[in-house]
């Protein structure tokens, strides 16, 4: 779930009016459209239980999910990485240069405070397969 609530804490940052996790039940996902729709904010109960344990826990948010200090685009680059993207596939995707997606690299790498090019490729795999694997938190 660590990438979802970081997902949802992005998207409402970025003027979304509402979150629901994947697992949600499709009597949920229209509550919460309904709830939208009528001018109400609306988050799933997981997603709301987790960003309120987040934001009550004295630990700063980089302790708890290190991935939480990338900028978004630093983030999908991340995300790429971890999918098994090379950097030319990355600039590709992203429609950037290859030097650009060389810079977000080392940007994340200091940020994660990773060594090297294989450090972030194991990080960046491990986020990824965490991910993929229902969301269980592990990071």
């Amino acid at each position: 779930m660590h990438d979802e609530i970081l997902h949802a804490e992005r998207a409402v940052r970025a003027g979304a009016r509402g979150y629901i996790t994947k697992q949600e039940a499709t009597t949920k996902v229209m509550v919460a459209i309904r709830q939208v729709l009528s001018g109400e904010i609306y988050w799933s109960e997981r997603a709301a239980a987790r960003v309120a344990s987040k934001i009550a826990s004295p630990a700063k948010p980089e302790a708890a999910f290190p991935v939480d200090c990338l900028t978004d685009r630093e983030l999908q680059v991340f995300e790429l990485i971890g999918a098994g993207r090379s950097t030319r596939q990355i600039s590709a995707a992203l429609h950037i240069d290859v030097s650009t997606v060389e810079t977000y690299r080392a940007r994340i790498k200091e940020k994660l405070n990773l060594k090297d090019a294989l450090a972030l490729l194991q990080y960046a795999i491990r986020w990824h397969v965490a991910s993929q694997s229902g969301n269980s938190g592990n990071s």
